[in-house]
């Protein structure tokens, strides 16, 4: 199947919050799902409104994932369970990369897949912060530089 970078509209917000809720559920089990709540009701909203949002579609023109940039920093990428390893992650990572010079990202340091996801892509852990800026928890994310 092909898959296309495209934008995104205000309209099509709530299919984002699908595959974000789906992805995380489907990717991010060391995160309670008390914590998925607070996540997603302070972060998830605010993002759409801070980041230029591309997507991924497929030759059905449906969204089958999508990243958030804001300056330089991926604050989000998240893929539909169903389309997780092909290729939609990659896609959307080389689009921002090159096109939208993204040079950073946040990840939970207990997703591994992710993390080895971007370091074959030229990403390197440069700190790990000390607290979870939203839920508070300690020693949950990596900061990753190109």
């Amino acid at each position: 199947m092909n898959y296309f970078i495209d934008n995104v509209t205000e309209n099509e917000y709530l299919d984002l919050i699908k595959i974000w809720n789906e992805a995380m559920l489907a990717t991010h089990s060391f995160v309670d799902k008390e914590d998925i709540a607070l996540l997603r009701k302070k972060t998830l909203i605010d993002l759409f409104d801070k980041c230029e949002i591309i997507c991924a579609r497929n030759s059905s023109n449906n969204i089958v994932g999508f990243v958030g940039v804001s300056s330089d920093t991926i604050e989000m990428l998240f893929i539909s369970p169903m389309y997780i390893r092909h290729g939609i992650g990659k896609l959307l990572l080389q689009h921002v990369v090159i096109e939208m010079n993204a040079k950073q990202l946040y990840v939970f340091k207990e997703n591994s897949r992710a993390v080895k996801f971007y370091e074959k892509f030229g990403f390197k852990t440069v700190e790990e912060l000390p607290l979870d800026p939203v839920t508070g928890k300690q020693n949950r994310l990596y900061r990753m530089k190109l």
